[in-house]
């Protein structure tokens, strides 16, 4: 009698969870997803990805013939991809929504931008029919004002149903806890004068699916803050320099040409995969961007306010490249 002996080598589970016929077989039981972000967004094993990080969400859950439930469940995203309550809602860092059941559908909204004309106090208390205020449009740039030691206030006035609204205040950076707040004579809020926040609009707590999804962003920094802040999640994989660079006002842009703008340089990604977006259009390829001719040589980055930009590219770990985004804000000022 004779045997036959064989070796079997040992697996490494790590690198058998990336191995890509494994992951063709993972994603093929994936939840069910009905998209109404106009967002290129994927639905996975149990998640959602392709979120704009920078952005809100709101959820639906359907059954499996796409029918809302009874009641209906509605969700918010979380900052950590799980879903939440309406006052636990936050940027979706990791870019996914986790956590979902497979034998369900998804229908996914995002927070569009808080638009109109709207009237704008800087006072030292809430204004009355006699104050002076500044008309405005804060539109996809949202506000950027200039001074942390004023007062701001602002007048919704020209929105519609403003009583059926939730507000909530949404501190971006430096990063705090939520908050619902409150009308101030039927249809002003004030503003919080310290750093980056967040006023998410939802109007009749988000539970019809034509419901008002908003979103105002409000940036107060001193007359010495910076330009362009620049906020990368993956600091262990890339590097985005510089992080900062001085101020420039719109009136300069005007007077232009402007000059002495850095050169941002993302090094760590693979050559020729990184791309520079505005608005999800390409506006330039290459680890390098010359902030002096993107300002210069484009008047749609000259409205006052926060313009947001994209940085995307790949990493390649293990053999594979691997997808990576970050965004940076360019903010113009008077």
């Amino acid at each position: 009698m004779s045997a036959l002996f064989s070796c079997v080598q040992p697996v490494n589970i790590k690198e058998f969870l990336e191995d890509d016929k494994v992951q063709e077989i993972i994603e093929a039981d994936s939840v069910g997803l009905v998209n109404y972000t106009g967002e290129n967004l994927r639905a996975g094993n149990r998640r959602i990805t392709g979120l704009n990080p920078n952005n809100y969400y709101r959820i639906e859950v359907l059954d499996e013939n796409e029918d809302s439930l009874d009641p209906p469940q509605i969700w918010f995203v979380r900052a950590n991809g799980q879903l939440g309550e309406l006052n636990q809602i936050g940027r979706v860092s990791g870019g996914q929504i986790t956590g979902l059941n497979n034998n369900l559908f998804y229908a996914i909204w995002s927070a569009s931008p808080l638009s109109g004309v709207m009237t704008l106090y800087d006072l030292p208390g809430p204004p009355d029919a006699l104050s002076t205020g500044t008309p405005i449009n804060p539109g996809l740039g949202g506000l950027s004002l200039v001074n942390p030691d004023d007062t701001y206030y602002l007048d919704l006035e020209s929105l519609n149903s403003l009583s059926t609204y939730t507000i909530i205040r949404v501190p971006v950076l430096p990063p705090g806890t939520n908050q619902t707040i409150n009308f101030i004579n039927d249809n002003i809020i004030q503003l919080q004068n310290n750093g980056t926040i967040d006023y998410i609009f939802v109007e009749d707590d988000g539970t019809d699916e034509f419901a008002s999804f908003r979103v105002l962003r409000v940036r107060i920094a001193g007359v010495g803050s910076l330009l362009i802040t620049v906020s990368i999640d993956i600091s262990d994989k890339a590097v985005l320099t510089p992080s900062t660079i001085p101020p420039v006002s719109q009136a300069a842009l005007f007077a232009g040409p402007v000059s002495g703008l850095p050169t941002l340089i993302l090094s760590g990604f693979d050559t020729g995969s990184v791309r520079w977006l505005y608005n999800n259009v390409l506006i330039h390829g290459g680890t390098t961007l010359d902030l002096n001719n993107v300002l210069n040589n484009n008047e749609d980055y000259w409205l006052i306010g926060t313009h947001v930009f994209y940085v995307e590219g790949t990493i390649t770990t293990n053999g594979a490249a691997v997808p990576y985004s970050a965004s940076f804000d360019v903010i113009i000022t008077p």
